[in-house]
């Protein structure tokens, strides 16, 4: 019983949300990628910036 308790364990919870992308590197970690959707970008009808 008291190696149970001696012994420490990690969990890694990741709780993705709609249009995330689970990807898994090499090293084994997880990162949650966000993905827009169309929808979620708007284009202007005005110049913002000028490059000379």
């Amino acid at each position: 019983m008291e190696s149970i308790l001696s012994q420490e364990q990690t969990v890694d919870v990741i709780q993705a949300r709609d249009n995330d992308v689970l990807i898994r590197t090499p090293d084994d970690k997880w990162l949650a990628i966000p993905m827009i959707e169309k929808s979620d970008i708007e284009i202007s009808t005005e110049i913002i910036e000028k490059k000379i």
